[in-house]
């Protein structure tokens, strides 16, 4: 949506800029009719647009978003009031031209729900599913604080998951990279050098930089190989729903992987189910809404399959316990729910639970990635030295 830059008088001669979004510039200036600001001049920039659509991935500033629209809420605020505020602050940058869109879109009477869905990426999928939630229960202004929680909270694991591949990604990276380097440029005029020499030595060499050359151009075919069967992959996914069920179901079997993105899945769907059904949503309603913040789609099958089930009369912890793509600790504790009568601290519990699992599965493949990585970068100098630099040595033997 084009984005145009204003700046406004108030009665007593204030000035200040915002950014107002609208199809056109006379929408734009007819935003302002009635309003007790004077629209002093207005010009159209295509900043804006980039810093909404260009800075989806920018997690800071929808996490300050969330933040600060909450603790102005919190404070007494309307959600329209909030987002007007933090739109019309001063500078630039994604928080204020986020904020802009969205207080244009609520201006126009678009629900807060659709016009955060209309932003697309700028948001992650449970973000607009919590938002949708909370227009679910009536509250849409009491999800900010459990938002801002979330949303700290996979900061953190992020910024934690970073730092620890940091050193050995790079280690691996340069020495690829060298590898590489020393195949194409290097090994190649080596092997001039040492066709002037004779003797069993220089010929081995020769024969093992040949190796060497051809093992580079086969580890730079596989990753190529891999590289184009991963976006092939992704591009299936967004065209065919049927094949992302199947791949996701393939995923979920994957040892080690398929129990982390199980725990991730049931983290996002027991947080938006404690939401819920804590603000009185029937659960098998809560069920269908809750599924939606899931990204996988062969478990998200799973839940909406659930639901049916529950619909039509059966045990919400029977009706769980017979998906196989469900973790069992979830359905047990769904059988004490049922019991107790205690659904919401069910969630709770079953949140707090696998927000545990997936910090420790992080923490363990942390631990197992460094040194497996290491390890790699150590195959790589052992087989150049094996391969060339014993038997340059063995070769200098005989010349002296």
């Amino acid at each position: 949506m084009p984005s145009f830059r204003c700046t406004l008088s108030d009665a007593s001669g204030r000035i200040r800029k915002i950014i107002r979004f609208a199809d056109s510039e006379n929408e734009a200036v007819r935003s302002f009719a009635g309003g007790t600001d004077y629209l002093v001049s207005i010009e159209r920039t295509s900043k804006g647009e980039k810093a909404v659509g260009g800075e989806r991935r920018n997690s800071a500033a929808v996490l300050e978003f969330t933040e600060m629209i909450g603790m102005l809420v919190e404070s007494g605020l309307s959600l329209k009031d909030s987002l007007e505020l933090v739109g019309a602050m001063r500078g630039e940058g994604p928080l204020k031209y986020l904020s802009a869109r969205l207080s244009a879109d609520v201006s126009r009477g678009v629900p807060f729900p659709k016009a955060v869905e209309q932003a697309g990426d700028a948001f992650p999928a449970i973000y607009r599913g919590m938002v949708r939630i909370g227009d679910r229960v009536g509250s849409v202004e009491k999800i900010f604080q459990r938002l801002a929680a979330y949303l700290r909270e996979r900061k953190a694991l992020k910024e934690k998951t970073s730092a620890a591949l940091a050193y050995p990604l790079l280690v691996l990276a340069l020495s690829v990279v060298g590898t590489f380097a020393i195949a194409v440029f290097l090994l190649p005029r080596m092997e001039t050098i040492f066709l002037g020499f004779g003797g069993e030595a220089a010929e081995k060499i020769r024969g093992n930089v040949r190796t060497i050359s051809r093992l580079a151009s086969f580890l730079a075919v596989a990753a190529a190989a891999g590289l184009g069967g991963l976006l092939s992959i992704l591009a299936a996914r967004s065209r065919s729903p049927a094949f992302t069920v199947r791949f996701d179901r393939l995923m979920l079997r994957v040892p080690y992987v398929g129990t982390f993105l199980s725990a991730l899945g049931t983290l996002n769907f027991s947080f938006a189910m404690e939401t819920l059904v804590s603000g009185g949503v029937p659960i098998e309603l809560a069920i269908g809404e809750a599924a939606a913040v899931v990204e996988n789609a062969a478990y998200r099958a799973a839940l909406l399959r659930a639901r049916d089930k529950v619909m039509r009369g059966v045990p919400i912890s029977a009706a769980f316990a017979e998906q196989a793509s469900l973790p069992a600790y979830m359905s047990r504790w769904l059988a004490a729910g049922e019991r107790s009568g205690r659904s919401d601290r069910v969630f709770t519990q079953i949140r707090n639970y696998f927000k545990g699992e997936v910090e420790r599965s992080m923490q363990r493949y942390m631990a197992l990635i460094e040194p497996i990585l290491i390890i790699a970068v150590g195959l790589i100098v052992l087989a150049i030295v094996l391969l060339l630099i014993v038997p340059l040595f063995s070769m200098y033997g005989t010349i002296l």
